[in-house]
């Protein structure tokens, strides 16, 4: 994902790896990549790491926080990210739009 991110003139100035995101209930939790400027969240999940009851409750927890604190939480799995990084970017790419178009709403 960082290659693809990296070759990406589009996408690359956004987004910055493995930040930690003040929430409005005190947590500061660490994300994979963000663009703050768009209040998006990517997080890249592995089975491995995710695959307890208190794991999932933990991810649960984290969007939450997130998402009170006006976050858009976009979540691919390890598994995607490896097999196609490309398809990955487009789901960046879509989210990022997705944002985009809102901010406009928002102030226009």
């Amino acid at each position: 994902m960082a290659a693809a991110l990296a070759a990406d003139a589009e996408l690359r100035p956004l987004f910055a790896f493995n930040q930690t995101v003040p929430t409005r209930r005190g947590g500061h939790p660490r994300v994979d990549l963000l663009w703050q400027a768009g209040r998006l969240v990517v997080e890249i999940d592995g089975y491995a790491d995710h695959a307890t009851r208190e794991a999932f409750r933990r991810d649960r927890q984290r969007d939450y926080e997130l998402a009170i604190s006006g976050y858009l939480v976009l979540r691919l799995t390890a598994e995607e990210v490896l097999a196609d990084p490309w398809l990955s970017l487009d789901k960046l790419r879509d989210a990022v739009q997705f944002r985009q178009g809102n901010q406009m709403q928002e102030h226009g």
